[in-house]
């Protein structure tokens, strides 16, 4: 087996596509609207909805990990670049949890459902650019951020540098 099973990979491709929306509409689009202009509501709305459907395909890509055979680990070249390339997909994997949980805390918390779908009135937002699960969930999307930086160079090593044909494995074809 080269392949990851097709599921797996048009979930990979899936969640590549909401995440990098989602920090990119998250960290330059949705923070920079004042929460007091119309337009807010709806870009919480939808950065909230983002955020749940990323939370299901997460579980939905764990359980269809675990109950797919997979190709063998690839080979880096080194211990410490496999060790490595371990260590940044289980940092994926959490960070996009952390982002998840902390969003959906932090929604729960701020009472921030109301204001995005319904739209009657602002959210208790004092105190919350200084409260820890906002701490928590931007610091974790500067973590998610470098490691998909990671994850694209090591994706370009093995394409240019190794010429494995790793990409290949997340890809559909005959597995």
């Amino acid at each position: 087996m080269k392949r990851y099973a097709p599921t797996l990979v048009v979930l990979h491709w899936i969640m590549a596509v909401m995440i990098a929306v989602s920090l990119v509409m998250g960290s330059f689009v949705f923070s920079n609207i004042a929460w007091s202009h119309p337009d807010k509501s709806q870009a919480l709305a939808g950065h909230m909805i983002a955020g749940a459907v990323i939370g299901v395909l997460l579980v939905i890509r764990l359980i269809v990990r675990r109950i797919t055979s997979s190709p063998p680990p690839a080979s880096s070249g080194t211990p410490a670049l496999g060790i490595m390339a371990r260590s940044v997909h289980v940092g994926l994997y959490l960070l996009v949890g952390l982002m998840v949980l902390s969003g959906l805390t932090m929604a729960l918390r701020f009472d921030l459902f109301a204001f995005a779908f319904n739209a009657t009135s602002l959210p208790v937002t004092d105190g919350l650019r200084g409260s820890g699960l906002h701490t928590v969930h931007k610091f974790a999307s500067f973590a998610l951020l470098g490691l998909i930086v990671l994850h694209v160079a090591a994706a370009i090593y093995h394409a240019f540098v190794l010429k494995d044909g790793l990409l290949s494995r997340m890809w559909l074809g005959p597995r």
